[in-house]
């Protein structure tokens, strides 16, 4: 069983206990000190068997064996590249941080410690997503139109770098080593952000937002020769269908298997394209985009 620091006990945070919990691989046995959001979360602990600590650095001398952390994307460089550089293994919350800088301090802290990094884009661990992406991988030309958002969250930064590292790591997970070439538009208007991505046979049109409700997360692949189309509707009762039609998937929920990937990656050492500098290249993408939009403003 792999023991789990826990670093951001919010309301966001309290889910990875549930989801190590039900990972069957893992637990968290150390946090930091709950959020005031969480209501009875020191209870809740409690009853965990979670110990919790006022400061994070505590925990480093803590018998775990990896992190998870869920805090603000301003935090990350200077945690990740601490723990990391003690040789820690560490799943962080998307995006990786905001801005290309201090991503790639990050992604060189494990790259120079051998440390296990990821990411969770968690859309990249839902079995519908993965049934998607398998199907595709042989349709030579692609377009996707991909589209999240919903009245809310109101974060410190833009729905761009708030529901946008999901659908363009979806967008690089069918790039199969394609490298993006070119950023063709970007534009806002009236909260909405809209990119559109080139590489090399596969397009993105991206609209995402947190100004307009109802909430919507949908991620439709079109193959451009037959007009065949798969569509990953995270909010649907159907996640998966093609031309309509429902596909079944497992019930299995992303963050759960989220979690699970990262300890047996933490256990075993073997990791795929989805650990490592993957959320860098997220965070490359959308700092290009966010520049493209200020400069035409």
């Amino acid at each position: 069983m792999i023991s789990i620091g826990l670093i951001g006990c919010g309301a966001w945070g309290w889910r990875y206990v549930n989801a190590a919990a039900e990972s069957g691989i893992a637990n968290v046995t150390w946090s930091t000190l709950p959020s005031l959001s969480v209501p009875d979360a020191r209870a809740l602990l409690a009853n965990t068997g979670i110990v919790s600590s006022a400061i994070w650095r505590s925990l480093l001398s803590k018998p775990v064996d990896a992190f998870i952390f869920a805090t603000p994307p301003d935090t990350h460089e200077e945690i990740c590249t601490e723990l990391l550089a003690a040789g820690r293994p560490v799943m962080v919350e998307k995006p990786l941080a905001l801005s290309v800088r201090a991503a790639e301090a990050i992604a060189d802290a494990a790259r120079k410690s051998g440390a296990t990094l990821l990411v969770n884009h968690q859309h990249l661990f839902a079995p519908a997503y993965e049934e998607l992406r398998s199907r595709t991988s042989t349709w030579s030309q692609v377009s996707v139109v991909s589209r999240g958002g919903g009245l809310g969250p109101h974060r410190s930064y833009s729905a761009l770098w708030d529901y946008g590292p999901h659908d363009v790591a979806m967008f690089l997970g069918l790039c199969a080593g394609r490298t993006v070439d070119n950023i063709t538009s970007a534009k806002t208007r009236r909260g909405v952000y809209r990119i559109s991505l080139d590489a090399r046979g596969r397009a993105l049109d991206l609209s995402v937002w947190n100004e307009m409700a109802p909430k919507e997360r949908s991620f439709t692949v079109i193959n451009s020769i037959t007009d065949d189309r798969l569509m990953y509707d995270d909010l649907a009762n159907e996640r998966l269908t093609f031309n309509g039609w429902p596909i079944h998937v497992s019930a299995d929920r992303p963050l759960t298997r989220a979690v699970r990937a990262f300890a047996d990656a933490v256990r075993t050492g073997q990791t795929d394209w989805r650990f490592g500098g993957f959320g860098a290249e997220v965070v490359r993408i959308l700092e290009a985009a966010e520049t493209l939009l200020l400069n035409d403003n």
